[in-house]
């Protein structure tokens, strides 16, 4: 940091450092790859070009390569963080200079003259690495290479450590991609299962976005967040900078990927916090059913798995889940409903857009005429919203079956191209997430729908 004239230091940056030279008990890195995730303006290029220098300023033929998503972009940050600083203290054309460097297009580098270390600004391909070996390599913006090109280049790199017996090194940095998936998310996950070297920083992945109307207090909107989430406001960056120029400037998405690094929700991206709803959980024998409550039914798209699921709000107001019926495939549906409703008379709730619903209404209508309310996409939207925000504020209750449990592991967000609504989605299209997608509906209706007397029973 010295040599690069930078006189202030940030905790962010202890904490890189030590990630990267921590060493087992043979002396040898613990981490022969460290990824880096941490919000822009947070200093993790400075910390790792600052590591470099220190180590070619001490280390003789240290050898050191650096590229980005493009050799362009490479260089384009070396110059900024290394040559522009080194310029300011030396004249390069000075003999007391105590580096040399170059900066031809495609030929850029910095040595160090006492001990012939040397850091080359690389192209991104598998092949640059080829042929030399290097102490220590450096991938910048990782998250802009896919998993097909990453795995390519590593497989370029990798193999010139061979010779370096052990203390060869690879650092790869860079914020969240615009999805879960590619080199630095690959690399991401290997840390947090335990077998790989990480430092990452950010929002808890299940604070929610801020809705209209509602306080913005715990969600991505919220200042408080975003102090907790990126570790350079207060040292390298300013709250207000942050809302001008990231939250106020740049669409959500981006503000969540760039400064709070939060990843997008994907396909294989849990949505609700499971302890959230384990904190919503309630013991003992299930409850009968209230005077007043909604009936809900979803159907798996393919038909694989359906649900009938009862929702209800107790004294004080908070929601509850039950499940009546749960099980595989769809034959049974009719004779359940209706069984359910000859008792009860509810209304029964379900997606419009569901084509096996809508054949089990069909079929009900045959016979008994229920009283139905099919959900639209808004419907259906909020009522997602709703749920989700009771689970998160812990004031919904449900009782522990196997059913609502799978559902909400297995469940995540699914949209439209044409809205911003959202929905529950799969996980994996194979799951079931019919008795959370139905007690949703019923729990929306149940809200919108004033107290009424139920019909007769039927015999």
């Amino acid at each position: 940091m010295d040599f690069l004239g930078y006189q202030e230091r940030n905790p962010q940056g202890y904490m890189m450092a030590d990630a990267i030279n921590a060493l087992d008990d043979e002396g040898l890195p613990r981490s022969v790859i460290t990824a880096i995730c941490v919000g822009r303006r947070a200093g993790k290029t400075t910390t790792v070009f600052a590591i470099i220098l220190g180590r070619m300023l001490s280390r003789p033929n240290y050898m050191v390569g650096f590229t980005a998503q493009t050799q362009v972009k490479a260089r384009e940050r070396f110059m900024r963080d290394v040559y522009d600083r080194v310029t300011r203290r030396w004249d390069i054309t000075d003999e007391s200079c105590p580096v040399k460097m170059g900066v031809a297009m495609g030929q850029t580098y910095l040595v160090v003259k006492a001990t012939g270390s040397r850091l080359t600004i690389m192209p991104p391909t598998s092949d640059a690495a080829r042929g030399d070996a290097y102490s220590l390599f450096v991938i910048d913006e990782a998250q802009q290479f896919t998993e097909d090109h990453g795995q390519a280049l590593l497989g370029g790199i990798l193999p010139t450590f061979s010779t370096l017996k052990g203390q060869a090194q690879l650092i790869m940095m860079g914020t969240p991609a615009e999805a879960q998936s590619g080199l630095l998310w690959s690399q991401l996950e290997k840390g947090r299962a335990g077998t790989g070297g990480i430092v990452e920083y950010g929002a808890n992945p299940f604070t929610p976005d801020h809705e209209e109307g509602e306080s913005i207090e715990g969600t991505t909107s919220d200042p408080d967040v975003w102090v907790e989430s990126h570790p350079g406001i207060g040292n390298l960056t300013t709250l207000r900078d942050v809302r001008v120029y990231g939250f106020e400037g740049m669409s959500l998405a981006d503000f969540k990927r760039e400064f709070l690094c939060l990843w997008p929700a994907g396909s294989a991206s849990r949505f609700i916090n499971p302890t959230d709803w384990d904190a919503c959980k309630v013991g003992g024998d299930l409850p009968e059913l209230p005077a007043h409550w909604a009936l809900g039914f979803a159907i798996h798209p393919e038909g694989k798995f359906s649900s009938i699921v009862a929702a209800w709000r107790d004294d004080k107001g908070l929601a509850h889940l039950s499940v009546l019926d749960s099980r595989d495939g769809v034959r049974w549906v009719g004779t359940s409903l209706s069984a359910i409703y000859k008792k009860h008379r509810k209304t029964i709730v379900y997606d419009s857009a569901s084509s096996g619903a809508n054949v089990e209404i069909e079929g009900l209508n045959r016979t008994l005429r229920p009283r139905v309310s099919p959900q639209s996409w808004p419907n259906v939207s909020t009522a997602a919203s709703l749920v989700t925000k009771l689970i998160r504020t812990h004031a919904l209750r449900h009782h522990d079956h196997p059913a609502l449990n799978e559902a909400v592991a297995s469940a995540t967000k699914r949209g439209t191209r044409d809205s911003n609504r959202w929905a529950f989605g799969r996980i994996d299209y194979g799951s079931d997430i019919t008795a959370l997608e139905a007690g949703a509906m019923a729990l929306r209706f149940l809200d919108e729908t004033p107290e009424r007397q139920p019909l007769p029973r039927i015999a």
